[in-house]
């Protein structure tokens, strides 16, 4: 897919194409995905460029071929590999404290748990002393900054030779139905985030920028972690010569224990430094005690908002993927529309980052939700899942212990599934909808005496979007011209925007990182603060977010605040500032020209406001 620049009235390609940087009108109806907002694209010249709005158009990659993936053989050999487990492996061999690659195993011995509370292995928490050790260790590390080439031929391995053992091991401790697919996409995805750490470390040679190279401490989810901790967050990172610290989780954390295990393996075949990825197994407030004590470092977390917020209190350089009430947008629901509702409540169980919490049609009774849900699938496993290519089934074992939440209704399922907790609300839902992780909660808001489509509506939803800040907005029905999206786009600014069309809609669980798609989970822009030091993107170059402008790059940039005329606005302001300024106007002149006469005219009239 291309990168797009969009402002009201016009869209530019930003892309390798041949039509790069052309002007061409936005027709609203060609627009397959929105997306918003983007951190980092390439301009035309190979640069890297900040901050802008993006829309996905059907048409060619941004940054190359999409590899090939075998997914049949994908799915067959993880089968092969569940069938095959030996189920004391976790138990013989316990969790514990990884230091240059060394197990070690002072500390008290105790048992860990899966996604469901059931007791699956074996796990060490590391003594104070140990944690001591560790803190000696992964503190003023220097060993280089280029290791791409060994890191991605590790990474190569990873997802084809030893693909299996990590989806396997993810389906027997978070209970993924799917993992094949977030495979599939770290294998496409990784195409464009290795690209931009490539451009990353030219712009470092080039003296432009400093890649800061402190230890970054990794916060793993349980859902996606080949793709988002192992690829993203470590492999990435690492690659540049960053070395990260792997956390251990209070639950579900045999599997990316299992993969630092791996990783730390194939490193040595590679001849690379093992100091480069460190393993934690230690209690929580010892990680918060390591936390306190790395406060320069970054610590990369996907999770959710409450845990961002107390590890921002310890670590200001805390960059949070956090997790919102997914909405979609329907005014009449036909087949394809109730089961996109359907796939979207339910997926992984209610356990991936976009399913569905939230629904918002004209009308909606008990006896609607029943119909809706009737066909929804049950299963005994994630291994018979992945037999058979299902990825919402509700699992049987995860049913006896569901206690509904007050004000919620509860929907019985299919025989020994799960039940489905509801809530139907005359106007929009109570605000601070709670997630109710692996449980099927959905609230369905109806308009009063009126339509989705009543613009005063609308207005209404927008405000409530951007209070609770959903990670998807799925739009379905709205073929005519799409009114609602209109609105919503333009008052909103969610991270991801899905528009269906008739016969194909669109579901709140769906992303598309490989396609070019901008990803995201952002908390509150009023309270962003709080719990991030700033929105994380994927695809996009981790180790950019701590990376920092060389002063004598922007002192240069500065000489050039002239010609945008900027040199007045600015006046007295430190020439790092200045430099920042022009390096900004420079974007948005290469992105539109009208983005830059905005900016010149909004900087100016904030600098007149000043000299009052």
């Amino acid at each position: 897919m291309d990168c797009l620049f969009v402002d009201s009235n016009f869209l530019v390609r930003l892309s390798s194409s041949t039509e790069a940087g052309r002007v061409l009108p936005l027709k609203f109806e060609d627009v397959s995905q929105v997306v918003h907002p983007g951190p980092t694209l390439i301009r035309e010249n190979g640069s890297l460029a900040g901050p802008t709005t993006l829309l996905r158009l059907p048409t060619s990659p941004p940054l190359g071929n999409i590899p090939p993936v075998d997914v049949k053989s994908l799915r067959s050999n993880t089968v092969k590999y569940l069938e095959d487990f030996d189920s004391k492996a976790w138990f013989d061999d316990p969790v514990c404290t990884l230091i240059q690659g060394h197990a070690v195993n002072q500390g008290e011995s105790c048992d860990t748990v899966d996604a469901f509370g059931k007791i699956n292995g074996k796990q060490i928490l590391a003594t104070s002393e140990v944690v001591d050790r560790v803190l000696d260790h992964v503190q003023n590390l220097d060993l280089g900054r280029d290791f791409r080439a060994e890191i991605r031929r590790i990474d190569e391995r990873l997802l084809s030779q030893h693909a299996a053992f990590l989806i396997g091991n993810q389906a027997m401790d978070f209970h993924k139905q799917d993992g094949v697919t977030e495979i599939e996409e770290s294998i496409e995805a990784n195409v464009v985030e290795r690209k931009l750490n490539d451009l990353l470390l030219q712009d470092e040679l080039a003296g432009r920028v400093r890649i800061q190279r402190q230890t970054a401490l990794v916060g793993c989810v349980s859902n996606f972690s080949n793709f988002l901790d192992l690829c993203r967050k470590t492999l990435r990172n690492i690659e540049l010569g960053i070395p990260v610290l792997v956390l251990s989780r209070s639950n579900t954390t045999q599997h990316m224990y299992r993969w630092v295990q791996l990783l730390l393996d194939e490193m040595k075949k590679e001849g690379l430094d093992t100091s480069l990825v460190s393993y934690v197994s230690c209690s929580i407030e010892e990680q918060r005690r390591i936390m306190s004590m790395m406060k320069a470092s970054p610590l990369y977390l996907t999770g959710s908002r409450e845990v961002a917020a107390a590890i921002k209190e310890l670590m200001p350089y805390t960059f949070a993927s956090t997790g919102g009430p997914n909405t979609m947008v329907a005014p009449k629901l036909d087949g394809d529309i109730e089961a996109a509702t359907r796939m979207s409540s339910t997926i992984e169980n209610s356990g991936q980052c976009t399913a569905m919490r939230h629904l918002v049609t004209d009308s909606m009774t008990k006896e609607d939700l029943k119909r809706i849900f009737q066909d929804v699938q049950v299963t005994d496993s994630s291994a018979e899942s992945l037999r058979k290519g299902a990825f919402d089934g509700l699992f049987r074992q995860w049913a006896e212990g569901f206690q509904v939440k007050d004000g919620y209704e509860v929907l019985p399922s299919a025989p020994g599934g799960q039940p489905l907790a509801y809530r139907i609300s005359r106007g929009l839902t109570p605000n601070g909808v709670e997630e109710h992780w692996r449980r099927v909660y959905l609230d369905v808001s109806t308009p009063t005496d009126t339509s989705v489509k009543d613009p005063k509506f609308l207005g209404d939803l927008s405000r409530w979007l951007t209070t609770e800040q959903p990670i998807t907005l799925a739009v379905n029905g709205d073929d005519e011209g799409f009114p609602i999206m209109h609105q919503l786009f333009q008052s909103t600014a969610q991270a991801i925007y899905s528009v269906g069309r008739e016969g194909k809609p669109a579901l709140t669980a769906q992303a598309r990182p490989q396609d070019g798609e901008i990803f995201g989970e952002f908390p509150p822009r009023l309270d962003m603060g709080k719990y991030t030091c700033g929105p994380v993107f994927v695809p996009s170059s981790t180790p950019s977010y701590m990376a920092r402008y060389e002063k004598s790059f922007l002192e240069e940039a500065a000489k050039r605040a002239q010609s945008f005329g900027l040199a007045d606005i600015l006046g007295d302001v430190p020439v790092e500032m200045k430099g920042y300024a022009v390096l900004l106007a420079e974007y948005l002149k290469d992105s539109h020209p009208e983005a830059l006469r905005s900016f010149c005219s909004a900087s100016s009239n904030l600098a007149g406001q000043s000299l009052k």
